[in-house]
């Protein structure tokens, strides 16, 4: 296996985490959910996954869950609730609060927070393909996504109501083949 060498590559990509789910099939939140097996919460989990690969990370979520993440994060990392007008929009809806933040055009990696059993190696092979997500034999992961966007991008699509990020994704991105798919467990598919 390849060695990661993260000090030699700039980090101008902006992680950003999406936070803001309601959860109702999994019942309970899933960022502050902790695995057993993992032994902290999905929010850590996944922040700790991101840092060594961005300049800066951004998770969007809600207003029932951010204090409790603010708690558990770094103060490097910004929580960023809702904004209106699309308040409980879906991940499109924590994109677009998330890019409200940042000036401009930007390049993002996008990461759920109920994968928690994604690696290193994985976030690396996507960074490395611009405009992609994530596809396995099994599923498009379109919350697994590596690509630029700016919000004035974001703001247009939520305005047309278009408010499916898989519309969004799929519109400036192409499927990056993964053959394994043990990583991309979902916690919704997850059996505790």
């Amino acid at each position: 296996m390849a060695t990661l060498n993260l000090m030699t590559r700039p980090k101008k990509t902006i992680g950003l985490i999406l936070a803001g789910g309601k959860s109702q099939r999994f019942g309970q939140d899933k960022a502050l959910f902790t695995v057993p097996e993992i032994g902290r919460p999905n929010i850590q989990v996944t922040t700790n996954l991101l840092q060594p690969f961005v300049s800066q990370i951004i998770v969007a979520a809600n207003s029932t869950n951010s204090t409790a993440i603010r708690q558990l994060l770094p103060a490097t990392v910004e929580i960023i609730p809702d904004q209106q007008p699309y308040l409980a929009a879906g991940p499109l809806g924590g994109l677009f609060a998330a890019t409200k933040q940042i000036s401009g055009e930007q390049n993002y990696i996008l990461l759920p927070t109920d994968y928690p059993w994604l690696t290193p190696q994985i976030l690396q092979r996507l960074l490395a393909v611009n405009d992609s997500f994530v596809q396995t034999a099994e599923h498009n992961h379109y919350t697994l996504a590596h690509f630029k966007t700016s919000h004035q991008e974001v703001a247009a699509a939520l305005a047309q109501d278009q408010r499916r990020l898989q519309v969004f994704i799929k519109q400036r991105c192409r499927p990056l083949i993964f053959s394994t798919s043990q990583a991309f467990t979902n916690l919704n598919t997850w059996e505790r």
